[in-house]
């Protein structure tokens, strides 16, 4: 199994992810109870033993769904905002949310050499169009409680 890597332009915002997960999270304390444990030979009763019930953590809330899984949320919140919404950073951290809108590409320069792909070009035009969509998102960003910062146009790579 090779490991891919896929490069293509986008126009939005670089996020970091603590600032898009943090207005969602809902942090939980583990939850336990102990239970009488007895000798199976004896009879004897013997320590208690701590029984988890629910390891607790972190699960996220979008308009009353939770979502235990951070990538699931991603999803649900991309369709809120009708945008991309993608992981990247470092391979091994994830760290960084690339919220990216629509555009159309040329198709003309598509590169894919085995294990490694660049996605086409767009116009500049279709780059500039693209201004109202990049607003609407950061207003949609800003309501949501997501600070989105300067709106970019930019490489977004990712790793399958």
């Amino acid at each position: 199994m090779s490991i891919d890597f896929n490069f293509d332009l986008a126009v939005g915002f670089v996020l970091d992810k603590s600032d898009v997960l943090a207005p969602f999270g809902l942090e939980s304390d583990e939850r336990s109870h102990t239970e009488d444990r007895y000798d199976p030979k004896t009879g004897k009763k013997l320590e208690p033993v701590k029984v988890v019930d629910d390891l607790g953590g972190v699960t996220y809330e979008l308009h009353g769904d939770r979502y235990d899984d951070e990538h699931e949320f991603l999803g649900a919140l991309a369709g809120e905002l009708d945008c991309s919404l993608d992981f990247g950073g470092n391979y091994s951290d994830n760290e960084t949310i690339y919220a990216s809108v629509e555009i159309e590409f040329t198709g003309e320069d598509d590169l894919d050499a085995g294990n490694i792909s660049c996605g086409s070009s767009a116009t500049l035009s279709t780059v500039i169009k693209s201004k109202r969509k990049v607003e609407a998102l950061a207003k949609k960003l800003k309501k949501l409680g997501i600070d989105p910062g300067v709106a970019k146009v930019y490489v977004r790579p990712s790793i399958d």
